[in-house]
């Protein structure tokens, strides 16, 4: 090969080599230019429990939600817990960004409550005491978030009662009403009338006393009873719902006495002669032939004209005796 041909081909072979060097530099040039790859990302956790607790990788980070972070990639073990409700925990596989939301659900117990009282009205109300939760009679069962409580029990002529109830697991209470009473006072115009009270189908007496007499005496319906010796008995009915006051105005308990004048006795030929029977009790004069006298001793004078006829006797109260003067002629 001559020197110009070797000349030649030199030239072209340098040529190619500075091209392919050109466009190298070129290449790495813009290669220089793309931003390097992030090494962390974010990850937020939502709830639906403002504050709830976030742990990460079992504490290996935690905050509370509504949580940011950033963390390299990899998986990711998740927890959320918050009081009365149960824990939830969620692996992430953290790639890029990412928002994950959490819904906890109220973690629930069991209340029982029974009372004394069978079918007593049940209510349970929030902490405050102000809203009601829920509501039935006695026994009485509900599963319920945890957390704090007033439960009240209640029922006709009972005082109500409530107790707070701190209710972090299984729970039974027992609540005891208490009959509800109100004042009866009762009088007489016989002082120490003997007083009963009893209520409707209990044969002992719900209370007992002497006039003037005083008690306090659950709710409800009774009858209350006055007697006394030589009085009539009296008999109210008592709606005890306030304050009550009975007076009883007793009547003696009286016999009566009547007097029969046979017809045969009397004067046929004066019309009149009815009319002039006189009538006394122990000396008093009465009206009528038929009277209504105390109990005790008696002396009944019958007086006509110039002839009286008397008899003494114990009248009974409740008792009727009938006299019939005789008035016959005895030939000796």
């Amino acid at each position: 090969m001559n020197k110009r041909l070797k000349t030649a081909t030199f030239l072209v072979a340098l040529i190619v080599l500075m091209t392919q060097s050109l466009i190298a530099q070129s290449t790495t040039g813009r290669r220089s230019t793309t931003p390097p790859a992030p090494t962390t990302f974010e990850l937020i956790v939502n709830c639906n429990v403002q504050g709830a607790t976030v742990s990460i990788n079992n504490g290996a980070a935690t905050g509370v939600t509504n949580y940011k972070g950033n963390f390299a990639s990899g998986v990711y073990v998740v927890n959320v817990s918050a009081p009365g409700y149960t824990s939830m925990t969620q692996r992430v596989n953290l790639r890029s960004n990412q928002t994950i939301n959490i819904q906890l659900q109220a973690s629930t117990v069991q209340l029982n409550v029974t009372s004394n009282i069978n079918g007593a009205l049940i209510q349970v109300y929030n902490q405050s005491g102000n809203s009601l939760v829920t509501s039935g009679n006695a026994p009485f069962r509900a599963s319920l978030p945890k957390g704090n409580y007033r439960v009240s029990a209640s029922a006709d002529r009972y005082t109500p009662v409530d107790q707070r109830v701190n209710l972090q697991s299984a729970q039974t209470i027992n609540l005891q009403l208490q009959l509800a009473t109100a004042k009866l006072n009762v009088t007489s115009n016989v002082n120490g009338a003997q007083i009963q009270v009893n209520s409707p189908g209990v044969n002992s007496p719900a209370a007992s006393g002497n006039a003037p007499y005083q008690t306090d005496l659950p709710l409800g319906t009774y009858t209350v009873t006055a007697s006394a010796p030589g009085y009539t008995p009296q008999t109210k009915e008592l709606n005890h719902t306030r304050h009550s006051n009975v007076h009883f105005n007793l009547k003696a308990a009286n016999g009566t006495v009547q007097i029969i004048i046979p017809p045969e006795s009397l004067n046929k030929k004066d019309v009149n002669a009815r009319n002039q029977i006189r009538i006394y009790d122990n000396g008093a004069l009465v009206e009528g032939f038929i009277q209504q006298l105390r109990p005790g001793q008696h002396t009944i004078q019958i007086v006509s004209g110039g002839l009286m006829t008397q008899t003494t006797f114990n009248v009974e109260a409740g008792v009727t005796y009938t006299l019939k003067p005789v008035l016959t002629l005895t030939v000796e």
